[in-house]
């Protein structure tokens, strides 16, 4: 996701992330980065940053903080693939693209400046965009100008390695209208990050192993049934183009795989959907769509 950050404003590319609240980007001086190919964000540059001090809301409410300098929130944050970000919590003015063809700028929008940071990142990125449903997302930071809705049109897999783009719209631009659309309830737990569904099919035991369900493939394609997700009035037919991938040439495997404790509806099933957030009226939308002609 492309959005620029800094005063002059400084455009980053970062992960879009609906299962984490805190948006980061690597920072000079860097301790410990990972390799990227667009500069590192510099604060030193930019007129608008401003470090956060150790007993804001913002940083106790992050619960993995501590203070550093004298009196600035250093957070921690690792994520479930083992990856990790360290860094100052700070203000920044973010400016976001916009359909009307004018930049919307939001200033004083709390991130991350990443000091430390590793895992499972490739050199095209440089942090993570929170939209989670946590306090510091930039979901809930951006509530006044989008009142809880933001929609997303993930391309599938092969078309994203041929250099397509997926789109993301905030507002008014993600409410959702079309008669072919199927909601389900948002339901919420503890974490307030995360966004929980109700799936209604009876579970089954699954083979061990990470792909339980391969099959040989000339050509990368098999000739699969598809599989309906029954959320809570809203049906979902996935095709074989979502829920099978070619993992090695001449092998194409399953990609619903077991999970120990907590189950993701992941980027490949939500591949060619529209999907609708609407924290307002706590609901999820999907709608069937060739996200590459969106």
């Amino acid at each position: 996701m492309k959005i620029s950050i800094g005063t002059p404003p400084i455009e980053i590319l970062a992960i879009a992330d609906t299962g984490s609240d805190l948006t980061w980007t690597q920072c000079k001086p860097c301790i410990n980065c990972f390799h990227q190919s667009a500069p590192l964000f510099d604060s030193n540059k930019s007129s608008t940053y401003k470090t956060l001090g150790c007993n804001t809301e913002e940083c106790t409410s992050l619960g993995t903080s501590s203070c550093v300098g004298g009196n600035i929130c250093e957070y921690q944050m690792s994520y479930g693939d083992q990856s990790h970000t360290i860094g100052d919590l700070a203000f920044e003015k973010f400016t976001f693209p916009s359909t009307s063809g004018n930049n919307v700028d939001i200033p004083n929008v709390v991130f991350g400046c990443g000091h430390d940071n590793g895992g499972t990142f490739n050199s095209y990125t440089s942090g993570i965009i929170g939209l989670g449903g946590g306090k510091v997302s930039i979901i809930n930071q951006l509530d006044n100008e989008i009142n809880g809705k933001f929609s997303y049109c993930l391309i599938p897999l092969e078309s994203s390695i041929s250099n397509g783009s997926s789109h993301i719209n905030f507002g008014n631009s993600a409410i959702m209208s079309d008669p072919n659309v199927v909601s389900t309830p948002l339901i919420k737990k503890e974490s307030s990050t995360f966004y929980y569904l109700n799936l209604e099919a009876t579970k089954k035991d699954d083979p061990s192993g990470t792909f339980g369900l391969c099959y040989e493939s000339e050509n990368g394609i098999i000739d699969a049934p598809k599989i309906v997700a029954h959320f809570t009035n809203a049906d979902l037919e996935l095709l074989p183009s979502s829920t099978f991938a070619q993992v090695e040439e001449g092998l194409v495997c399953l990609t619903i795989v077991p999970a120990e404790d907590i189950a993701i509806f992941g980027n490949l099933a939500q591949g060619n959907f529209l999907i609708g957030y609407d924290l307002v009226a706590n609901k999820v939308s999907f709608l069937p769509t060739d996200c590459t002609k969106y």
